[in-house]
């Protein structure tokens, strides 16, 4: 069945369900409300035997510009224990949305994908991107630390030299950098509507497919001890940037890279 939440949507299609996020006038921010919204709807999809396939994509020209800053400067200085647990939290449990999906998570990268945006495709089985995406972490202009199992499943799949350009150099990778780096499957020259209905092909595909030997295989390839190794990098990584986030130096740095970018205030 469909789901209405505020900051995603979630419509079924043939078997596959198309996870959304919605808010393109923040260009597809992270707030809390989002990340929550997302983990019901991985656990929904999940659940639902209807739903063979999820299809992760946003709407308008981004994918997602990463964390919503604004989220930064709700913090209650009286409180900052209490909220910092609770980020940390809130982080934890929706990166092991994703380790713990059980169906094939197809994502339809339509536009640039930052931070968190761009950490989550290294959840995803296969990632289709078109030609104008750029995928990008600046975590240590932000005087912060890599998430989303990203210090892991991008050096696995890039290799070191490349996933430090990202990770620590905060370089921009167009899609064809992308591809060459082993981010992603393919690049469409398709956009928009035309984008995500290709992309969708593949997903209803693989949604004819016998669904138990699909989540059997992808249970094998994603195995205990894998799943045990990605929530041990999960927890590390948490930790990490809980630390980050109460330095003085990434308070510092998101300062003074909202004033830099005033145009650009709602998002990393």
């Amino acid at each position: 069945e469909d789901m209405e939440a505020s900051t995603l949507s979630v419509t079924l299609h043939d078997g596959v369900s198309i996870i959304c996020l919605n808010r393109p006038a923040r260009k597809n921010a992270f707030n809390r409300e989002m990340y929550e919204e997302l983990i019901v709807a991985l656990r929904t999809c999940g659940q639902n035997e209807d739903s063979r396939v999820a299809l992760l994509t946003g709407e308008g020209d981004y994918f997602s510009s990463g964390n919503d800053l604004s989220n930064f400067f709700q913090i209650d200085l009286n409180k900052i224990e209490e909220q910092l647990a609770q980020s940390k939290d809130l982080l934890r449990r929706f990166v092991e949305a994703f380790i713990h999906f059980p169906k094939p998570l197809i994502a339809a990268v339509n536009g640039p994908a930052v931070g968190i945006g761009a950490t989550i495709l290294g959840h995803c089985d296969l990632v289709y991107v078109t030609a104008t995406t750029t995928i990008n972490t600046p975590f240590m202009q932000l005087a912060q630390s890599p998430e989303a199992c990203s210090s892991l499943l991008f050096v696995e799949r890039m290799g070191a030299l490349k996933a430090n350009e990202l990770l620590l150099l905060g370089k921009t990778f167009s899609a064809q950098e992308s591809l060459r780096a082993n981010l992603v499957n393919d690049v469409f020259t398709e956009s928009g509507g035309e984008f995500r209905e290709k992309v969708l092909a593949i997903a209803k595909k693989m949604a004819t497919f016998p669904p138990e030997a699909i989540q059997l295989s992808k249970k094998l390839i994603r195995n205990a001890q894998r799943v045990k190794l990605l929530e041990t990098v999960n927890n590390e990584e948490v930790q990490l940037l809980g630390d980050r986030w109460a330095s003085a130096e990434c308070m510092m740095a998101v300062q003074q890279f909202m004033t830099r970018r005033p145009a650009k205030k709602a998002s990393l």
